[in-house]
């Protein structure tokens, strides 16, 4: 049964709320049903296991983020940690010309298609787009 973790239970460079979100993601896809007791080392073992390729960390994650919208020949391209270093949210300044004629809806939805990945583990993300 999945429990949810409490901030006085975990000592980690993971947000709290990113946890329990990716403990449930992975309890509910019966990923970690063989665990007995589903706990924060059963969790962290099973990432370290599973994804060592990929990591967790705020810079890698701004860098894979980079790298995705610099398929869009950007002509700007400011991306900010504004957690505080924790990677939760970001903030990104992009300009090209793949927005012309698109409304800022479309944008943003272009945007989440190329980040879909990296917006499961980011709490929120606001971006400013412009066409220079």
């Amino acid at each position: 049964m999945f429990k949810k973790f409490k901030a006085n239970q975990v000592k980690s460079f993971i947000p709290i709320y990113q946890l329990n979100n990716l403990a449930f993601n992975l309890h509910t896809q019966s990923k970690l049903k063989h665990f007995k007791s589903l706990n924060y080392y059963n969790i962290l073992s099973f990432i370290n296991k599973n994804f060592s390729n990929s990591t967790l960390s705020t810079s890698s994650l701004a860098e894979q983020i980079k790298s995705k919208l610099s398929t869009l020949q950007t002509t700007r391209l400011v991306i900010k940690d504004t957690s505080g270093g924790c990677g939760a949210s970001f903030s990104i300044d992009i300009a090209t010309q793949s927005f012309k004629g698109k409304t800022l809806l479309q944008q943003h939805r272009m945007l989440n298609e190329l980040l879909e990945n990296e917006l499961k583990v980011i709490h929120s993300i606001t971006y400013k787009t412009s066409i220079n």
